[in-house]
Parts: C-alpha cells; sequence; structure tokens
C-alpha cells in the first residue's frame, strides 16, 4: 500500500512561507535604501571630497607604516596583528571599494594563515611585493604558501624570511625564478643559541653553505643580510650593487665561507658598500701564521660609511690591514683574545688620527676582562653611558678589547690617548683596577678637555694627585761647563695647570677615601687643594657635581662650595662604616641562630655550581597570541 502526500495537504504553512518570503524582500529594499541614504549622507562629510587617488595613496602609506613599525615577535609563525591597518576597509563602501582596487595596499604580505595570505597575494595583482615570514614549522599548507609566493619571485621587491636552519634549507631550491625587482634580502637562522663562541662549537658543523638562488641574477639588490645562515664569499649575492651588508654567524663558520682572498675578492666587487658589518665571519687567519702579513694590495672602499667588525682580535687587524677606509668612516670593532691586540689598537688609532676629532669619549670596562673606547664627533651634552635614564647616540668609533686581562687591556687602551687631543667632553668609568690607569698620561694628552666625568674606583691609582702635578716641565738644559744645571728637569714646572680649559667635574659612585676618617679627610684635602690651586691659576672648576659618592657627608660639601661656585650635590650620605655595621649585625644574628662557625652558614647559601646550571637562551614572550582581524 503506497502512501501518497498532496503537496496542497497544508496550504496554511506554504502562505506562511510565501509571506515571510514578501516580508523579507520588503527589509531587504529598506536595508538597501537605508545604505543607500547613510551613503549620501557620508558623501556630504568634508573628506569624502578627496578624490580616490588622494584615499589610495594615503591607505597604502598606512599599510606602509603599520609593516614597517611591526613588533618583530611572533608565536606559531605568525606575526601579531600584521593586517591591522585593515580596519580602514570597515569604514564605508566606498572606502572598501577604493581598498579593493589598490593593489599596491596588499603588496606588504607577512605570512600568517595560508587562506589570508592567499587572499592578500591575490588582492595584490601585479604589484612589487614585500614579503616577510618568521616560521618556526613547515606542513604542506606552508610549503605550497611559500612555492606560490615564490612563483611571483619577479615581482618580489623585498624578501625576509626567519626560521631553524632545517626549514630554510628546504626553501632555496624552490628559488628557481629571476628576481629582478629584489632590492633588500634578509635570511635568519633564529634558532641558534648564544653560546659561548670559544668553548662552544658550532651546532651546524653539518649544514650545507647558501646555494645560488634566483639564477644569480638579482641586478637591483641593495641590501643583504645573513644571520647564522653558512654562506660563501664567492656567492653571487655579493654582488656590485650592494650598498648595505650584515653577516653575523657562529665562531667556527668563517672556516667554510672561504679563505680571506676570497673575502677580499668580494669585497673589491662591492665598492657601493656604504655599511658593512661581518660578525664572527672574518675567514680566521691559520695557526701556522705567525702575524699579519705585509697587504700586496689593498681593497679601496670610498663610499663606505659605516664598518662594524666582531672577531678574534688578530682577524679584525688582518681585514683592517687590508682596507682603506675613508676617513668619515664609523669604525666600530670588537676584539677577542690577546693576539692581535697590539697591531688592532695601531690600525684603529691610525683611522682615529685621519677620521675628524673626537669631541666627545668614554673610556670604561662593561666586565673585568673587557675595555670600551667609545667616541663621538660631536659635543654630546647628556650622559654617555647607555643606561635607561639616557641613551647617548651612537658613537662614530668604538673600540672592545675583550677576553684579556683588565690591567693590560687598560695599557693598550691607553694607547688611543693620541687620538684624544681634540676631546672636549672625556667620561671615564674605572670599574675594576683603577691603579692600573696612568691619568698622568691620559690628562697630558687631552689638553683641550672642558668637561670631565668619572665614576666608579677614581680613589686609586692618584687620580687627584695627576690633577694637581701640573704640566711637565721642560727637559734640562746644559750650563757652558756642561753640567746640568740644578733643578731643572725635576718634577713638574710650578705656576701651570693640567688641562686649563676643564670648568666641570662630574664624580659619581667615587669613594672619597676608605671609611678610615683620617684617610678620608686626606682625600677630602687633596681635593680642596687641587681645586684652590687652580684658582690661584685662573683656570677654577666652576660646576662640581657629586652623585651617590661614599663617604662625604653634608659637612664636606660645604667645605667644597667654599672653593667652587657650584656644587650640585644629590644629598646622598653614604658611609663604609654603617654598610659594614649593618653586615655584621645580620651576620651576628645569623651566628645566633646556626652557630659561631662561619662553616655553620655554608649550608644556609650553598654555592651554586654554574656548571650544571643550563642556559637555554629562551626569553619569556611578551605578547599574547592575537588573532587578526577578519577579512
Amino acid at each position: 500500500m503506497t502512501l501518497r502526500v498532496q503537496r496542497n495537504a497544508c496550504p496554511d504553512l506554504d502562505v506562511a512561507a510565501h509571506a515571510r518570503k514578501q516580508l523579507e524582500s520588503e527589509v531587504a529594499k529598506h536595508v538597501d535604501a537605508i545604505i543607500d541614504l547613510k551613503g549620501r549622507i557620508n558623501a556630504m562629510a568634508p573628506i569624502s571630497k578627496l578624490p580616490p587617488e588622494l584615499l589610495s595613496a594615503i591607505f597604502t602609506e598606512v599599510a606602509i607604516t603599520h609593516y614597517t613599525g611591526r613588533p618583530p615577535r611572533s608565536c606559531c609563525g605568525a606575526t601579531l596583528l600584521p593586517y591591522k591597518w585593515i580596519t580602514l576597509t570597515h569604514v564605508c563602501h566606498s572606502w572598501r571599494a577604493v581598498a579593493l582596487n589598490t593593489p599596491r595596499l596588499w603588496s606588504r604580505i607577512v605570512l600568517t594563515r595560508p587562506d589570508v595570505t592567499r587572499e592578500v597575494l591575490a588582492r595584490s595583482k601585479k604589484a612589487p611585493l614585500w614579503v616577510t615570514a618568521n616560521m618556526s614549522f613547515m606542513d604542506e599548507p606552508q610549503k605550497s604558501l611559500l612555492d606560490a609566493i615564490m612563483r611571483e619571485s619577479s615581482r618580489v621587491k623585498e624578501l625576509s624570511i626567519a626560521g631553524p636552519a632545517r626549514i630554510l634549507e628546504n626553501l632555496y631550491p624552490r628559488w628557481t625564478g629571476e628576481a629582478p625587482l629584489l632590492e633588500s634580502l634578509s635570511l635568519s637562522d633564529n634558532n641558534v643559541f648564544d653560546f659561548d663562541p670559544v668553548s662552544m662549537p658550532s651546532i651546524h658543523v653539518g649544514r650545507p653553505s647558501f646555494p645560488v638562488v634566483f639564477q644569480g641574477v638579482t641586478p637591483n639588490l641593495r641590501n643583504l643580510n645573513i644571520h647564522h645562515v653558512s654562506i660563501r664569499w664567492d656567492n653571487p649575492l655579493f654582488c656590485s650593487t650592494l650598498t648595505s651588508l650584515t653577516v653575523i654567524s657562529r665562531y667556527d663558520n668563517s672556516l667554510r665561507s672561504g679563505n680571506f682572498g676570497q673575502l677580499l675578492l668580494a669585497l673589491e666587487t662591492m665598492t657601493a658598500l656604504e655599511s658593512l658589518e661581518l660578525n664572527e665571519s672574518i675567514p680566521r687567519l691559520g695557526e701556522d701564521l705567525a702575524g699579519i702579513s705585509t697587504p700586496l694590495r689593498r681593497v679601496t672602499l670610498p663610499n663606505l660609511r659605516k664598518l662594524s667588525l666582531v672577531s678574534d682580535a688578530v682577524n679584525c687587524a688582518n681585514l683592517l690591514n687590508f682596507v682603506t677606509l675613508p676617513p668619515t668612516a664609523r669604525l666600530l670593532v670588537t676584539g677577542h683574545a690577546e693576539a692581535g691586540v697590539d697591531e688592532l689598537v695601531g690600525f684603529f688609532t691610525a683611522h682615529l688620527t685621519r677620521a675628524p676629532p673626537l669631541l666627545s669619549a668614554r673610556l670604561a670596562p662593561t666586565h673585568s676582562a673587557q675595555v670600551v673606547v667609545r667616541g663621538w664627533w660631536t659635543f654630546v651634552a647628556g650622559d654617555l653611558a647607555q643606561n635607561r635614564r639616557s641613551v647617548p647616540p651612537a658613537p662614530d668609533t668604538e673600540l672592545i678589547i675583550d677576553a684579556f686581562p683588565h690591567a693590560r687591556a687598560v695599557q693598550h687602551v691607553m694607547a688611543c690617548a693620541p687620538a684624544l687631543a681634540r676631546v672636549r667632553r672625556l667620561e671615564i668609568q674605572p670599574l675594576f683596577s683603577a691603579i692600573a690607569w696612568d691619568w698622568r698620561a691620559l690628562f697630558a694628552h687631552t689638553p683641550a678637555l672642558r668637561v670631565l666625568s668619572i665614576s666608579g674606583h677614581a680613589e686609586a691609582g692618584g687620580f687627584i694627585a695627576a690633577l694637581s702635578q701640573g704640566q711637565p716641565a721642560p727637559a734640562p738644559r746644559d750650563s757652558e761647563d756642561g753640567e746640568q744645571r740644578r733643578g731643572e728637569g725635576e718634577g713638574t714646572e710650578r705656576g701651570k695647570v693640567l688641562l686649563p680649559e676643564l670648568h666641570t667635574l662630574r664624580m659619581a659612585d667615587v669613594r672619597f677615601g676608605c671609611w678610615h676618617p683620617e684617610h678620608e679627610a686626606a682625600y677630602l684635602e687633596e681635593m680642596v687643594d687641587w681645586l684652590i690651586a687652580r684658582c690661584n691659576e685662573g683656570a677654577p672648576i666652576a660646576t662640581l657635581t657629586l652623585q651617590n659618592c661614599v663617604n662625604a657627608g653634608a659637612d664636606d660639601v660645604e667645605r667644597l662650595r667654599e672653593v667652587v661656585a657650584d656644587v650640585v650635590w644629590d644629598g646622598l650620605e653614604i658611609w663604609e662604616e654603617d654598610d659594614e655595621a649593618a653586615e655584621q649585625e645580620m651576620l651576628d644574628e645569623m651566628y645566633d641562630v646556626y652557630g659561631d662557625d662561619e662553616a655553620d652558614l655554608w649550608p644556609i647559601f650553598p654555592a651554586p655550581d654554574w656548571d650544571d646550571v643550563p642556559d637555554y637562551g629562551y626569553e619569556e614572550d611578551e605578547f599574547e597570541l592575537q588573532w587578526m582581524i577578519p577579512f
């Protein structure tokens, strides 16, 4: 038996559906009418008078600003909010229409979700591309997405890719097309830990070198940045059009980048370079070589404005020996180990003698085995130390001697003193082994000094005594009978002060003698005598700044104000005996609880075994993963 259902068995349902459809049609008409009315209202706004071409240019500038200023951090391979500017397209229909008809607006691509990236790539049409990818993994959607982008290599203008080496090595073979518009290329292995470059072997010993990509056709390449990616110096990417080159490598990766001669050949090709940074990427001299050889030819870089070198001191010196720099080139050098330090300081000082005179300089260590010399061609009025309170301008020259006994490193740094003859602002921070500083020789080379800032152990090594000695006496003259005149050539010449133009002295974290009252008074008296002597010679100190100084109280400051017109004091009275008393009180309390023997305290404060403490190099992510605004 078959049951048949007639269509009009429920006529009420058909009528209701028809009525609903008519109502929805009426609603749609009213919605369209409201949209049309709102569009007319928007058209009356002053900004709607702008032509579409101008709106398109404004939208593009907003996208460029956001692209260049986006946060560099990423989560799961997706840069946070890379298309935040897309809210411009949600303002009104006319703005969205203008945005969709502006391919340049969609030409800056940040790889996020594959569907989003494909849509942006499609909207860019034939406009030049700027592509950024920060990948922590590689799956089939990511591969197909990158393949789609690299098929458009003919219109890629900037390419920046970061990721683990195993992922980057899978990408290189896919870059087979030419890149005639490419201006900037950045490749970074961001899975490299900052271990000690001397004691820790490379984790990429078996990695292959970067191959020839884009068929070697990059006629407009200007900027090349290689971070921890092994690349040989005979690669076609090191071309004559480069104006900026940065190669940061592992300590022993330089062995696989080619020999020193290949580096020189590459530099001879790159004559248009304006900025060059080689970090642990200079081919090292063989251990069988006794020292730096005499160059048969020199490489001239006439357009170079900045040269930054980080390597063993002997490698940096070897490169400086073969390269001729313009006098106005900024030279920043960090040399490790003891070998070649003398030659490095010599080449560095030779460049300073040809460069514009330094007007501001800073001599300071960052730790006990390092000494830093920084110089500026201008008078820097602010703090020259890089701290949270103030950030000084980038130095025009810098020399860092690392992994060297501090006392000997200071002696090598003093060889740069003749280049400080025109310095007006000098800041010194003798944190360690202040007795190694030859204050007398240093001040003798800085006759134009006007502002002197000293912080740290200025009480050791005869700092004030050196300032009080005056100018050197002239050489003794022989009398008619051939004997030296008695008294001449001994000591110093009276009536002349050292640093005659000095008018401001700033002292921070300086100990006014030790905590013993007699030593404290002796240091203060020595300083007062020096200040009075300058007044008597017509070269008084106009401003004396005391900040966080130890063993200097209100009475001492009042004594200084009797000699110096302007004494700026922070009002802090720090006495060493107070610190020692507090420390002793704490120890006494622990002795009462745990015993009188110091050995009993070791279980409370066990010494850490630093060899067993791993340094994974991880950092906390400062941002939370945020979903991009949907299209």
